[in-house]
């Protein structure tokens, strides 16, 4: 049986942003200050202060990951993975979470560990799959301390989807 994977939350979740805040955000961001475009981008990814919009989501998460925050690639890694504001590409989800895991990121490792375990963007490697999955263990991120369980224990197929 395939069982479903989740990817890492976005981590600015419970942020709650008013007018003056997304202001705030938007000034600096165009200024090109990576933590302000990153929050701004998830204003957009959830709606939080301003109309939901997920092309300006990708848009700004693209900004601050190409300024090297793991936590934006890995975001952006996401709306590629999923078709969240763009088209559905693997191959460019699969080279934001190898950026990100890089730098050390848990949920980006893990996300790397499940594109090697499905195959998504790059050939299936369930080797690889597990290196990332334990990278990942390594910081008790939990989703990967749970498929280490479940693949120890021979219970998990390649995954339909994260």
């Amino acid at each position: 049986m395939k069982r479903l994977l989740f990817l890492a939350i976005f981590a600015a979740a419970s942020i709650f942003a008013f007018a003056d805040d997304i202001n705030a955000y938007k000034k600096a961001a165009e200024r090109g200050d990576v933590r302000a475009q990153w929050n701004l981008a998830n204003c957009y990814y959830l709606g939080n202060g301003v109309a939901r919009n997920l092309e300006q989501a990708v848009y700004w998460y693209q900004k601050a990951a190409e300024q090297n925050m793991d936590m934006a690639q890995n975001d952006l890694g996401i709306c590629y993975y999923f078709g969240y504001g763009t088209s559905v590409d693997y191959k460019r989800a699969f080279g934001w979470f190898v950026k990100a895991a890089e730098s050390g990121f848990a949920a980006a490792q893990y996300n790397l560990g499940v594109c090697y375990h499905n195959g998504d963007g790059v050939n299936q490697d369930v080797m690889q799959a597990i290196y990332w999955y334990r990278k990942a263990a390594e910081q008790n991120y939990e989703p990967a301390l749970d498929i280490l369980k479940k693949l120890e224990l021979m219970e998990v197929e390649p995954q339909s989807r994260l």
